[in-house]
């Protein structure tokens, strides 16, 4: 995808996620869980977290270095983004989740066409290059990552 197809896809993805969220209680947000664990205020930090870590990739990247290195896996660094906001007032959690999105738009705005097209000589496990551009590739549950918790939540709640 184009930077501009891929700004765009980012932002439907988070008016469908900011579209259901908005539908909620407080309660349902902070309330129960949705994903294993998780309640929609601890996936709105996920996702968040994950839109920080984008930033730094794409950083990572453009200085040739590998895109992620976690010491303790995928998993250890969602569920340490969670436990350092638990007591953060959800106010603050939506401020933070917006602040995160547009900072990626922006980073994305920012991009050269020869940094977007920037590559690693390594793949990633699929085989396909490692690239910025492919830093936008995910899907989750054939969606974007906000629009594939934003499926689960509506799903969830019927909404």
């Amino acid at each position: 995808m184009k930077q501009r197809e891929v700004i765009e896809f980012l932002r439907e993805d988070h008016r469908v996620l900011w579209n259901v969220v908005g539908e909620l209680k407080e309660s349902q947000i902070e309330g129960e869980a949705v994903l294993g664990e998780w309640n929609v205020r601890d996936i709105i930090v996920h996702v968040t977290a994950w839109h920080w870590e984008i930033i730094a990739a794409v950083e990572r990247l453009l200085e040739d270095n590998p895109p992620w290195v976690f010491v303790d896996g995928e998993d250890e660094f969602n569920r340490r983004k969670i436990e350092d906001k638990r007591k953060v007032p959800i106010e603050r959690i939506m401020v933070e989740w917006h602040d995160a999105y547009y900072a990626l738009i922006r980073r994305i705005e920012d991009l050269s066409d020869e940094e977007w097209a920037h590559s690693l000589h390594g793949k990633w496990e699929n085989g396909s290059p490692i690239s910025v551009q492919s830093l936008f590739e995910y899907r989750y549950r054939g969606k974007g990552h906000e629009g594939g918790h934003a499926l689960q939540i509506k799903e969830h709640f019927s909404v």
